[in-house]
């Protein structure tokens, strides 16, 4: 939805609504995922636990998920399981990322329906290429 701005010269000028993804991630990925995503005009946000996220995808209407295997305290698969279950958010596009040599989370997050999944020392590093794989720039 776009947001009136003052007429000038009988011309209405709108804002265009921010761009956003969701982030879910530890400190170190968010931090350097918010930096790549603001490179290409997104806001980042971000979670506590699964139940805030669903909230943020409510409120905020992110257009991709980066979703870490990795966080401490966050269950990556109830959350990816249950995104894919929901009608509402069952096309969101998702990415998750881990460790390389966790190899059957890999396979796992493929069954669960992540749209893209790579090792942590890609998710910065491609991180346009990537971008561009979720979500239309």
């Amino acid at each position: 939805m776009a947001v009136a701005e003052p007429e000038y010269g009988g011309v209405m000028i709108s804002e265009a609504p921010p761009r956003r993804l969701l982030v879910l991630a530890d400190l170190y990925f968010a931090a350097k995922l918010k930096e790549c995503a603001r490179s290409f005009s997104f806001e980042t946000l971000g979670a506590r636990d699964e139940q805030s996220a669903f909230e943020r995808i409510e409120t905020h209407a992110p257009e991709a998920v980066f979703l870490s295997m990795n966080r401490d305290g966050f269950d990556w698969r109830a959350f990816l399981s249950a995104l894919r279950a929901n009608a509402a958010t069952s096309t969101l596009p998702v990415l998750v990322f881990g460790s390389h040599v966790d190899r059957d989370g890999f396979r796992e997050a493929e069954a669960l329906g992540a749209d893209i999944i790579v090792p942590n020392s890609r998710v910065a590093s491609e991180f346009p290429y990537l971008l561009a794989s979720l979500v239309k720039l």
